[in-house]
């Protein structure tokens, strides 16, 4: 109880702030559910949260803040030893599971997840390229031939495409 306390102390000499105010402060690491955050050089809030509540359910929404970015936080019990993200400048990542959906914006590849129990939409557009890429159809004469140059660079330029977007 000693560390709160000072922590508590320390926060209202710099800031003047009651902490169950917002505490604004810069993200210095990530974990899963939490970050942890520096209030100045010498103060280094750890386990702050990320999401309401810790672990349990396979059901939510995170926002991840970039590391070196300004959030603010707020105590959720009154003191310090219980701290939660509420504002965030700037994101690294969002992610988004509910009953097994999957939704995933990652700034770090800028790319996008999108799936859910059973597909991804990565694996259904790579089916429809590579179903495409081997069409043959019927005529009078027999099955035709593969697609001709430029129909193949079409179904690569949308398989290049849909790669540099979709994770």
């Amino acid at each position: 109880m000693e560390k709160v306390e000072k922590i508590k102390r320390l926060l209202k000499e710099l800031t003047g702030l009651n902490p169950n105010l917002p505490i604004i402060g810069t993200v210095t690491e990530l974990q899963k559910e939490t970050c942890n955050m520096s209030i100045n050089s010498d103060l280094i809030i750890t386990d702050v949260r990320l999401k309401v509540s810790y672990g349990g359910s396979n059901n939510y929404l995170i926002i991840y803040p970039k590391i070196g970015s300004r959030v603010a936080a707020i105590s959720v019990n009154g003191d310090l030893s219980d701290l939660m993200v509420i504002k965030i400048d700037e994101i690294d990542k969002i992610e988004i599971n509910q009953n097994g959906l999957v939704l995933l914006l990652d700034s770090n590849d800028s790319k996008i997840c999108i799936k859910n129990n059973s597909q991804s939409l990565l694996d259904l557009f790579q089916l429809l390229t590579d179903t495409l890429k081997d069409l043959r159809v019927f005529t009078s004469t027999g099955p035709s031939g593969p697609p001709l140059p430029e129909t193949k660079k079409k179904l690569n330029d949308f398989e290049t495409g849909f790669k540099s977007l979709l994770k």
